[in-house]
């Protein structure tokens, strides 16, 4: 089964640090290109409730019958590309970061 990662980024006011942006976008290629597998990604903004806008990134991913795994991460938040491929290889239900 060819894995189907969605990335969800947290972003309230919609600012992004550019080494955050650039590090959702080499983890798709990292991901696409490396790994063979399918990868999106979405910037959430605009929702000031983060457990909300966690809910509704965590709806989106559920209503793919096909995704596989979902990525979330805050704004203020830094994950190399390689590191958020590294989250999903795990064989478990649940990974967490600091």
């Amino acid at each position: 089964m060819t894995r189907k990662v969605h990335i969800a980024v947290m972003a309230y006011d919609g600012v992004l640090p550019v080494p955050q942006v650039a590090a959702v976008m080499g983890a798709v290629n990292v991901m696409t290109a490396q790994k063979g597998w399918n990868a999106s990604f979405n910037f959430r903004v605009g929702d000031s409730i983060l457990p909300r806008a966690r809910n509704a990134e965590l709806a989106n991913a559920l209503h793919d019958p096909d995704t596989s795994d979902l990525i979330m991460i805050d704004a203020d938040t830094h994950c190399s590309a390689e590191d958020m491929a590294k989250l999903v290889m795990h064989d478990v239900d649940v990974v967490a970061a600091p």
